[in-house]
């Protein structure tokens, strides 16, 4: 079937960066746009959907349902605009390596998207996490969860050959170091197909990854032929003030990188980056969802990382966290009877508390203090520990960022009155 040198461009930019198992192209569409009932290319000719988008525009590609700048959402072909952001995604992961990368719908099931290619690629079955890891909810995704009261594996049995080893956070001594690595030798390392983690463990306070326990799996990576697996989802977009938080440790790459949530800049969208033989290890279908890397998802996407690169080129970024870890750190000094530490990089940060007065543990004052906040008008959480969860936006105002330091006060001042 002869094409337009344009459609045959796009065509090889898809082959090229996008992993086979995301779309099952039978003919050389290239989606531009949408009207109707019909599918536009980049040359501007009209194609009849007689699938209705999968089934998943049943009205057609009705404008009246809501304005859709980028076009309807249209399964199974590449678009203009998804190959634009996956392009630019790649290249701020490295512009030299062979990297593809395949759109999902959320962080969750891109997690169950690297636990498959880890299987494939190193034809193994031995999935290894970290205890205390919020991976998602999916069956892969919560398998690998284990932090503890998130949960609760009603739905057992899980999914099998997946394993969980003592995390090890900035600040543990050697002999915690030595129960992790003895815990990951017992599993066979030429077994293991590939170690999920995160470089910082969000949802339970922000904790860094203790960089020798990071150093010595890399190591044991190389030489045993397992992946190692970066769940990216919370902390990417310069959260901890690199792109991404693995960029905290010196001299390290992960194999596959893991990201979601602020992806498609509020609208769900996920994606997975690895090299391409990794990428090919999985067949055309055997990860693809219907609305995955759905246009308007990606153009709202790429609109978001691109407000954000020229935020971090400005230096806004790295001033507002410095501001915080300054904010944090005054906390500290005038409440020690009350703030234990704070731990976490950028703008990603717990404030651990400690057993106070009528509170018998530091878990009802963290409780406490989301109350007090809300009270006071400001919305965090403390999920299931001791902490108070703290990850403004970043593009917040100095203004906004003292206001809501101010709040804190206010609350811990209400914790001590009782």
């Amino acid at each position: 079937m002869v094409q337009s040198a344009q459609v045959q461009h796009y065509l090889d930019l898809s082959k090229k960066i996008i992993g086979r198992a995301q779309f099952l192209l039978e003919v050389p569409l290239v989606v531009a746009d949408t009207k109707g009932p019909y599918v536009i290319d980049c040359d501007g000719k009209y194609y009849l959907d007689f699938i209705s988008g999968a089934c998943t525009q049943n009205l057609g590609f009705d404008p009246q349902l809501g304005p859709m700048p980028c076009g309807f959402p249209f399964p199974y072909a590449p678009g203009i605009i998804q190959l634009e952001y996956a392009q630019k995604l790649i290249d701020l992961v490295s512009s030299a390596a062979n990297l593809k990368l395949t759109f999902g719908v959320c962080g969750s099931e891109a997690v169950d998207a690297a636990i498959k290619y880890a299987r494939a690629y190193t034809k193994r079955k031995k999935i290894v996490s970290f205890f205390g890891d919020y991976h998602g909810t999916t069956f892969g995704s919560c398998t690998l969860t284990t932090m503890p009261g998130r949960m609760g594996k009603s739905f057992a049995p899980m999914l099998p050959e997946c394993y969980a080893i003592p995390f090890c956070d900035s600040r543990a001594g050697d002999d915690d170091l030595e129960a992790s690595l003895k815990a990951l030798y017992a599993l066979d390392l030429d077994s293991i197909a590939g170690i999920v983690f995160e470089s910082v463990q969000g949802d339970m306070g922000m904790l860094p990854m203790h960089p020798l326990l990071l150093k010595e799996i890399a190591k044991l990576s190389a030489k045993h032929g397992f992946l190692m697996v970066a769940d990216e989802i919370q902390l990417a977009f310069f959260r901890t003030g690199s792109f991404f938080s693995f960029e905290l440790f010196d001299n390290f790459m992960p194999d596959i990188i893991v990201m979601g949530k602020n992806l498609g800049g509020g609208i769900p969208l996920s994606c997975v980056i690895a090299k391409g033989e990794i990428m090919d290890s999985l067949n055309p279908g055997e990860h693809d969802f219907t609305l995955a890397g759905n246009s308007e998802a990606c153009a709202r996407g790429l609109n978001n990382l691109n407000r954000i690169l020229s935020l971090k080129a400005s230096g806004r970024i790295d001033e507002l966290c410095a501001k915080l870890k300054h904010s944090l750190q005054a906390l500290k000094d005038d409440f020690p009877e009350l703030i234990l530490d704070y731990t976490g990089a950028g703008l990603a940060y717990g404030l651990w508390f400690k057993a106070y007065g009528k509170y018998a543990n530091a878990d009802d004052v963290a409780e406490a203090m989301v109350k007090a906040c809300f009270k006071h008008g400001m919305y965090t959480q403390r999920l299931s520990s001791s902490f108070l969860r703290i990850e403004p936006q970043l593009n917040l105002t100095d203004n906004q960022l003292d206001t809501g330091f101010e709040i804190i006060r206010k609350a811990i001042m209400d914790i001590k009155a009782l």
